[in-house]
């Protein structure tokens, strides 16, 4: 009778070694070439972002030099709608300083800083500087979404014929005295470490009038 467990023959265990290395070898290449294309892609993909991020960091750059242009012109008074339709104004006069907040529907940027612009509108009430946030793209009386994180919301009627056309972009804080003057513009996204800091500068006007 035959033992099917008796031991092989050196060449054939020499024979079957080598495949077993040959296999080992070609799977090692091809995860070589296979994590070599994906590293490829990974690093085309950081540097896209990183390009991408350049372009931002530069376009963000040029929107604030534009809103720069803001600082220290005249603004008159808006007429505003809230959003059960009443009619009022900024009344720039009534206040040392008002702040004007601008968002968009259409800016999921400015749904994200509603948050942090409503903690600022918070602390500088408590300081007497009262806060007007304007939906820019609102027809008519604006919408009263939770999406604005508890600012009250106003539309603006014939805003294309008032100084917001100047206002270059979305989201946007414009901080103006007595006089309509303007004294302080932001252009971009804040979060939450920003607002004490923002609402110090805006306190240090207010006292340094």
């Amino acid at each position: 009778m035959e033992h099917t467990d008796a031991p092989q023959e050196p060449a054939a265990q020499l024979a079957a070694l080598k495949g077993e290395l040959g296999w080992w070898r070609s799977l090692a290449i091809v995860m070589l070439i296979v994590g070599g294309g994906v590293a490829f892609l990974l690093l085309r993909e950081v540097r896209s972002h990183r390009a991408d991020n350049a372009q931002l960091d530069v376009l963000q750059k040029q929107i604030e030099a534009m809103g720069g242009t803001l600082l220290g012109s005249r603004v008159d008074d808006l007429a505003l709608v809230d959003a059960a339709g009443a009619i009022g104004s900024t009344a720039f006069a009534g206040s040392p300083l008002s702040l004007v907040v601008l968002l968009s529907t259409q800016c999921p940027s400015c749904e994200a800083t509603a948050p942090a612009w409503a903690q600022i509108a918070g602390k500088l009430e408590q300081e007497g500087v009262p806060t007007r946030m304007i939906v820019v793209d609102a027809v008519g009386a604006p919408q009263d979404a939770p999406r604005w994180a508890g600012l009250t919301p106003h539309g603006v009627r014939d805003a294309e014929r008032t100084w917001l056309r100047e206002v270059p972009g979305v989201p946007a804080g414009v901080l103006v005295d007595s006089t309509g003057v303007v004294r302080r513009v932001w252009l971009r996204q804040l979060d939450a470490s920003e607002v004490d800091r923002i609402v110090a500068g805006v306190v240090s006007d207010l006292r340094g009038q």
